[in-house]
């Protein structure tokens, strides 16, 4: 997040400062490649009294598609060759499922990339706090993603991981003021549909209690 003047207000732990070649391109452009990583590529948004500025790194997606696709190629090499028909639709099975799971984990980033930009293009309110949503929400989302990839190696997650997870979701909301606590009262396996749906529930509930 950056003052009029281009300097940081705030950022997430980590980030790289701007440069000044790459906030005159932000200003003019809206966007500038990373100097340090070519393939990604830095975004701004005006808000007023400054812009946020956001990195959008391809990478995780393409190297999903790639996967996938190197995935097939291998498939379709070893259906030419399999003799029995039950081996061969297992494996078409698995391959359907990957891309089940391709579809549902872009549907995911979708969602959120259009709430994303809603947010960066609302001009009223507390900055700090459409920061603090707009983490809020991209934290969620990327649980999200988490729960689908695991879809296919278990159907639980440790009712631990998922409450740690929870309680990083009320920390990013602390930012902004807002008070939770969460507490589990069963140590018993979560199911992923309730995991994700947890995730959802509680940035949702969090996204409302930093609306008021």
């Amino acid at each position: 997040l950056l003052d009029a003047q281009g300097r940081r207000v705030a950022a997430a732990p980590g980030a790289p400062d701007v440069t000044d070649a790459g906030l005159a391109a932000l200003r003019r452009d809206g966007r500038t490649p990373d100097p340090d990583e070519p393939d990604v590529t830095l975004i701004a948004n005006p808000i007023a009294g400054g812009m946020v500025v956001w990195r959008h790194d391809p990478r995780p997606v393409r190297d999903l598609q790639d996967s996938l696709t190197a995935t097939n190629a291998r498939l379709e090499a070893t259906v030419r060759t399999l003799a029995h028909r039950h081996e061969v639709e297992e494996r078409r099975a698995r391959l359907a499922t990957r891309s089940e799971l391709l579809a549902d984990i872009g549907r995911i980033v979708a969602s959120s990339l259009a709430q994303a930009t809603a947010l960066l293009r609302q001009s009223d309110g507390d900055a700090d706090v459409r920061a603090t949503r707009l983490s809020l929400l991209l934290f969620a989302a990327k649980r999200r993603c988490a729960v689908h990839l695991l879809a296919h190696q278990t159907d639980t997650l440790d009712a631990a991981v998922v409450v740690a997870q929870l309680r990083e979701l009320a920390g990013i909301a602390g930012r902004a003021g807002v008070r939770a606590h969460v507490r589990a009262t069963s140590e018993a396996p979560v199911p992923l549909d309730a995991a994700s749906q947890f995730y959802t529930f509680t940035e949702e509930c969090l996204a409302d209690a930093m609306a008021t």
